[in-house]
C-alpha cells in the first residue's frame, strides 16, 4: 500500500465522514503505516502551493485522516492541534466539529476526556485568535461526548465564554456550574465579560448567573465571595467592572455588604477609581446605617486622603465633612464616639492639605474649619503641622481656627529643582567583531521586531563584513541558530517586507542562507509615496541584501547613536572597497554623506582628495560644497480633504526642494507629494515597528524627519506609535528646530499612552537643558493644535507637569504665559478642558521661579468673581505674578 496515494485519495473526497469510513476500512497494520506517513505527506503537500497554506477542503480530510489512524491519546491530541491544521470552518461547522469528535466515538470515555483535556492544555492562555477556535471547540465537543467533566485551564474558560457559552442557554448548558465559578480567577476574563454586556445590554452573563442562584445551581455567597475576591486582587479597571456589575446585580443586604465591610476598606487605597466609586458607595450605605465602626472609618478616610484623583478626593471631602456633621447633631451625649469620628475626620483632610490640587488644598481647609470646635488639643496640632504647606490664605483659615501655624524655616523646605540636568549620551556598541557575536545579535534582532534602527544598521554592518570575509562559517554559524528563532526565514520571500528590523535583517540573511523550501511567502504590501521615510528604507535593505557576500563593507553604518557616520569611519570605509576594487551602493554612499556631521575637521578633505575612485570623488564634491543645504520648511493650519470623506483640520508642512545631488535627500524634502496639499491619504506611512529608522536617515536635518512625522502624527496619536521614540532620536540628532518639530512635540505632550508622552516630556527636557526650546513656538503650536480641535489639553498639562517638577520650572511658566492670552475664554464662552489645571500649573511654576510678568486676559478674568475654579485658579496666577518677589 502505497500511503501517499491513499492519503491523495482521502484528500480529494474533502469530507470529514468519508475519511473516517475509509481509515475505519483499513486493517490496524494499514492504519498504523498512514498515521506514520501523515507529518511528511502534510510537510510536502504544504510545500506544493504556493503561499505554504492548505484549504479547509485539504486540511479537514488530513485533521480526520490523523484522527482515525493514531492510537495514542498524545499523539492525537498532537495532531489534533498542529498549526498547519488549524483553520476556520465557514461552512457547515457545528456539523463537520460534530463530525470530526465522531470520529473518536468508538474509544472508552475517559480516554476521550484525556484528549479533550490535552487539547485544552495546548490553547494559549490568552485564547482569542481564530485559530484556538477549533481546537476549543473539538475539546468541549469530545467533553460533551464522553459525559466528563470540564477542562478548568484558563483558556478553556476564556474559549467558553467567546465561543461556546451563550447566556440566553445557560440554563441547560452542562458547563455553567464548573466554569462559572473559575470566572474569578482567570486574568482578563472580565474584560471580555465586560465587553459582551456593553455590546450586547441585556445578553450578558450577569442576569443568568443570578437566575442560576436562585435556582439552586449556583451559591449566592460564592458568587459574592467570588466577586469581592477578584476586585481584592486588583487589575485594570476593564477587568474589574464587569464583577462590580455582577455584585450590584445581587442587591446584597446591609448584612451581607457588612461581611465584605473591611474588604471594601481595603479596595480603596489602590483600585482603579470605578472600581473605588463601588467600594466608597458600600462604605457609605454601611455608614448610613450606622455599621461603619469608627477605626474602619479612620482607615477609609486616610486611604481616599492619600488618592492622587480629585474627583474622588472631592467625593471623600464630601463624605467626611456630613458623617462628622452628622455625628456632631446626632450624638450630643456619646462624647468619645463624637470625638473620635470628628478627630479622624480631620486626620484625613490634613493628609488632603498635601495634595497637588489647589482646590482639594482649599475645600480639605474649609472642611477642617468647619469641624475645629470638636477637636481634640493632639488632633489641632496634627491639623497646624500639616497645614505648613497650604497656600497663604488657607493657612491663614486654619491659623485662625485651630492655633498659629508655624512657618517651616526655609532652609527646612526642600526648594523646587529650577535646572534640568543635561542628559548622559548613551554610547553605541562597538563594531560586531566575531561571529559568535554576530549570531547572538541576529537571533536578539530577529525575536525584537522593534530593535531601534541604529542597533540594527550596527548587525547587517556585521553581517556584510564576515559573509564577505568568511562566507562559509558565517552561513554555517546563522542556519541553526538563525532558524530557530525565525523559522520563517526558511521559506523565500520575494519581498523586503513592509517595515521592522527583524524582517529587514531577514532578508539580507536570506542573501547568505538561502531558504530551502520550495514555495513563497509573499507579502503585498500597499507601495508607499516614493518620498516617504519607509520608501527610502526598503529600497536600502534590498541593496543591502544585495551587498551581502559581494562587498566587504558598508559605508552608511551609524558610528553615533544619533545616527551620525563620522568622516574619519567614512574614509576608512572607502579605502576598504577601493582596496577590494569595488563600488559601494548607490544608495549606501547617498546615506553615508547625509549622516556626516554638520562640522568636519578640514583635514579630512586633505584625505579624501587622495581616493582615487568616483565614489571617493563624490565624497570630495560633497565635503567642497558643504553638503545638504537646511531647507526651508514652513507649517500651517489647513482644512484638507482625505480618505474617509470630508474635510480634516490639519497642521501641514511643507518643504522647499533644495538643490541637492542628494537622491534620499530629494525624496524626502518632495513634501507635500506633487508640491501641494490637496488631499490627505491614510496608509502604511508612519508605523511602529519602522519608525525608529527614520530619525537616523537625516540626523543633521531634523526638521525635515519632523515634517514626515508630523503628517500622520494626529492619525496615530491614540495609539502606540513610537512618536516619543522619534522626538527623542530627533532631539538627540543636529539641525535647527523651527515649529515643525515643536508642533509634533505639542502631539507627544498629548499623547494617548503613557510611554509616548513619558518620551515626549524627555525631549521636552533635554531641549530645555540645552537651551534649544523655543517656549514661544511650543505655545503658538499648543493654542492652535486646541483650536483645531486636535490637541487634548488636559495630557498636555499632565506632561508640562511632568517637565516643570523635572527641573523645566522656567519655560514651562514661559510656554503657558505665551498661550494663555489666546486660551482663556471671553465672557461667556466656554473655557477649554483642564484650563484651570493648566493655569494652576502655571502657578506652581510662578512660585517656584519667582516669575513676574503680565498675561494678557488674566487679571479680567481674577476679576470677574464666582466661584468657579477657573476664576480662583486666575486669581491665585494672577496675584503671584504681581506680587512682589521676597525670594
Amino acid at each position: 500500500m502505497n500511503a501517499d496515494d491513499v492519503l491523495d485519495g482521502w484528500v480529494a473526497t474533502g469530507e470529514v465522514a468519508k475519511v473516517a469510513d475509509l481509515a475505519r476500512a483499513l486493517p490496524e497494520s494499514g492504519r498504523r503505516v498512514i498515521a506514520k506517513a501523515l507529518p511528511g505527506y502534510l510537510r510536502d503537500a504544504r510545500a506544493a502551493t504556493e503561499w505554504g497554506f492548505l484549504a479547509d477542503h485539504q486540511t479537514l480530510p488530513l485533521l480526520a485522516a490523523g484522527m482515525a489512524t493514531m492510537s495514542g491519546a498524545a499523539a492525537v491530541a498532537g495532531w489534533m492541534t498542529r498549526r498547519e491544521l488549524r483553520t476556520w470552518i465557514s461552512r457547515d461547522r457545528d456539523t463537520i466539529i460534530r463530525q470530526l469528535a465522531a470520529i473518536l466515538a468508538d474509544r472508552p470515555a475517559e480516554w476521550r476526556a484525556d484528549v479533550a483535556h490535552r487539547l485544552s492544555a495546548r490553547l494559549r492562555p490568552n485564547a482569542g485568535s481564530w485559530r484556538d477556535t477549533q481546537v476549543w471547540e473539538l475539546a468541549a465537543e469530545l467533553v460533551r461526548g464522553a459525559q466528563a467533566g470540564p477542562p478548568l485551564d484558563d483558556a478553556f474558560v476564556r474559549g467558553w465564554v467567546l465561543w461556546g457559552g451563550d447566556p440566553v442557554k445557560l440554563a441547560s448548558d452542562a458547563f455553567a456550574e464548573a466554569l462559572i465559578p473559575r470566572f474569578f480567577e482567570v486574568d482578563g476574563i472580565g474584560g471580555v465579560l465586560g465587553n459582551r454586556e456593553r455590546w450586547w445590554p441585556g445578553a450578558g452573563y450577569a442576569g443568568p448567573i443570578i437566575e442560576l442562584t436562585k435556582a439552586g445551581r449556583l451559591e449566592r455567597k460564592a458568587m459574592m465571595d467570588g466577586c469581592v475576591s477578584r476586585l481584592l486582587r486588583g487589575g485594570e479597571a476593564n477587568d474589574l467592572q464587569w464583577f462590580v456589575l455582577l455584585y450590584d446585580a445581587f442587591q446584597p443586604t446591609l448584612e451581607e455588604s457588612e461581611a465584605y465591610l473591611r474588604d471594601h476598606v481595603r479596595i480603596l487605597p489602590t483600585a482603579p477609581p470605578a472600581i473605588v466609586e463601588h467600594a466608597l458607595a458600600e462604605v457609605r450605605r454601611l455608614d448610613d446605617a450606622g455599621r461603619l465602626p469608627a477605626g474602619l472609618f479612620a482607615e477609609a478616610a486616610d486611604a481616599l486622603a492619600f488618592r492622587p484623583e480629585r474627583k474622588l478626593v472631592r467625593t471623600a471631602l464630601t463624605w467626611l465633612d456630613r458623617a462628622a456633621r452628622k455625628h456632631d447633631t446626632a450624638r450630643k451625649h456619646d462624647t468619645a464616639r463624637k470625638h473620635d469620628r470628628v478627630d479622624a475626620t480631620l486626620a484625613a483632610v490634613s493628609i488632603a492639605f498635601g495634595h497637588e490640587s489647589l482646590e482639594i488644598q482649599e475645600r480639605a481647609a474649609k472642611v477642617a474649619v468647619k469641624h475645629a470646635s470638636l477637636a481634640t488639643e493632639q488632633t489641632r496640632e496634627t491639623v497646624r503641622e500639616a497645614a505648613t504647606s497650604l497656600p497663604h490664605e488657607s493657612r491663614e483659615r486654619i491659623a485662625a481656627a485651630f492655633g498659629a501655624v508655624t512657618s517651616v524655616p526655609t532652609a527646612e523646605v526642600p526648594a523646587p529643582s529650577l535646572a534640568v540636568p543635561v542628559p548622559v549620551r548613551a554610547e553605541l556598541p562597538p563594531p560586531i567583531a566575531s561571529i559568535a557575536e554576530l549570531v547572538e545579535a541576529s537571533v536578539r534582532v530577529l525575536r525584537d521586531h522593534e530593535t531601534e534602527g541604529v542597533l540594527a544598521e550596527r548587525v547587517l554592518a556585521g553581517l556584510v563584513e564576515f559573509a564577505y570575509s568568511r562566507p562559509d562559517e558565517t552561513r554555517e554559524a546563522l542556519r541553526a541558530a538563525v532558524l530557530e528563532a525565525a523559522p520563517w526565514l526558511d521559506y523565500h520571500s520575494d519581498s523586503v517586507g513592509n517595515g521592522n528590523s527583524a524582517t529587514w535583517l531577514g532578508h539580507a540573511i536570506q542573501s547568505l542562507v538561502p531558504p530551502t523550501q520550495k514555495h513563497a511567502q509573499r507579502w503585498s504590501p500597499t507601495p508607499p509615496p516614493p518620498n516617504e521615510p519607509l520608501s527610502v528604507l526598503q529600497a536600502r535593505m534590498e541593496e543591502i541584501g544585495a551587498a551581502v557576500g559581494r562587498s566587504p563593507v558598508l559605508l552608511s553604518t551609524p558610528t553615533d547613536v544619533t545616527g551620525h557616520v563620522s568622516a574619519e569611519a567614512l574614509l576608512d570605509r572607502m579605502e576598504r572597497l577601493e582596496a577590494a576594487g569595488q563600488e559601494p551602493g548607490p544608495l549606501d554612499l547617498d546615506q553615508a554623506l547625509l549622516r556626516l556631521p554638520r562640522e568636519i575637521e578640514s583635514d579630512v578633505l586633505t584625505r579624501a582628495r587622495r581616493l582615487s575612485s568616483l565614489a571617493g570623488q563624490l565624497i570630495v564634491e560633497w565635503l567642497t560644497t558643504g553638503g545638504l543645504r537646511d531647507p526651508e520648511i514652513v507649517s500651517a493650519a489647513y482644512q484638507i480633504p482625505w480618505a474617509y470623506g470630508g474635510k480634516v483640520p490639519r497642521v501641514l508642512p511643507t518643504i522647499t526642494q533644495p538643490d541637492t545631488t542628494s537622491t534620499i535627500a530629494a525624496s524626502l524634502c518632495e513634501l507635500p507629494p506633487k508640491g501641494e496639499w490637496s488631499f490627505l491619504t491614510v496608509g502604511p506611512y508612519f508605523h511602529p515597528p519602522h519608525a525608529t529608522w527614520w530619525p537616523i536617515l537625516l540626523p543633521s536635518h531634523r526638521e525635515v524627519i519632523a515634517a514626515h512625522a508630523l503628517v500622520l502624527a494626529p492619525s496615530r496619536n491614540e495609539e502606540r506609535s513610537n512618536l516619543g521614540t522619534v522626538l527623542l532620536g530627533l532631539t538627540h540628532a543636529d539641525g535647527p528646530i523651527g515649529s515643525t518639530m515643536v508642533t509634533l512635540l505639542a502631539y507627544g505632550l498629548s499623547a494617548k499612552h503613557r510611554k509616548e508622552r513619558a518620551d515626549a516630556v524627555e525631549a521636552l527636557l533635554t531641549l530645555s537643558a540645552r537651551g534649544m526650546l523655543n517656549v514661544l513656538d511650543l505655545a503658538q503650536a499648543i493654542v492652535t493644535l486646541v483650536q483645531i480641535g486636535e490637541l487634548k489639553l488636559n495630557r498636555v498639562t499632565e506632561s508640562l507637569t511632568e517637565a516643570a517638577r523635572a527641573g523645566a520650572y522656567a519655560d514651562v511658566i514661559a510656554v503657558i504665559a505665551d498661550a494663555l492670552p489666546v486660551l482663556i475664554p471671553e465672557p461667556g464662552e466656554k473655557a477649554p478642558n483642564a484650563l484651570p489645571d493648566l493655569i494652576a500649573l502655571a502657578a506652581e511654576a510662578a512660585e517656584a521661579t519667582g516669575a513676574r510678568t503680565e498675561v494678557k486676559g488674566l487679571a479680567d478674568v481674577a476679576a470677574r468673581g464666582g466661584s468657579s475654579r477657573l476664576v480662583r485658579e486666575a486669581v491665585r496666577l494672577h496675584r503671584t505674578l504681581t506680587a512682589e518677589d521676597t525670594r
